[in-house]
């Protein structure tokens, strides 16, 4: 089977998308790394929430880099 154009593009669409979550991933990373908090256990314990709760593992994220301050 032919892979019809429109899912052609939204499977192209899907890998930027990824690719581009792999960079801003990476920045956030980086920066909790530089700034010494530890992000271990949430990347263990919920990193597929990434894209499966976008929403949920953003204020997880948040509230992790609220707790350092504590």
């Amino acid at each position: 089977m032919k892979v019809p154009k429109n899912i052609l593009k939204l499977i192209e669409a899907r890998t930027r998308h990824a690719d581009e979550l792999n960079t801003i991933d990476a920045q956030i990373r980086q920066w909790l790394k530089d700034n010494d908090i530890n992000s271990s256990k949430l990347e263990a314990e919920n990193g597929c929430m990434i894209t499966t709760e976008p929403y949920q593992y953003a204020k997880m994220t948040i509230e992790l880099i609220e707790s350092e301050g504590e």
